[in-house]
């Protein structure tokens, strides 16, 4: 597909984007989507399976920064702990 500005048979011009989303997965690697369509344009199954993705990644996205945030917390915790003089 290319970028930039399509003619359509109607006479319309339609600007296409270039869209990307990429994320980091847990054991390694990462996934990335790349998205070359006019959203405006975008109808019914199409429309439907292209945000479930986006709605997909979003979601690992912010339960592997769940995972990291409770895990510095954790490991805080712990520093913290240990860095405490026992009591008795």
């Amino acid at each position: 597909m290319s970028r930039g500005t399509d003619k359509k048979s109607d006479g319309d011009t339609s600007q296409k984007t270039g869209n990307a989303k990429s994320v980091e997965l847990r054991r390694g690697g990462s996934l990335s989507l790349e998205l070359e369509v006019d959203l405006m344009e975008l109808e019914g199954d199409d429309r439907k399976f292209v945000f479930e993705l986006i709605d997909k990644i979003n979601e690992y996205k912010a339960s592997v920064r769940a995972e990291a945030e409770a895990k510095e917390k954790e490991e805080a915790e712990a520093k913290e702990k240990a860095a405490k003089p026992a009591a008795g």
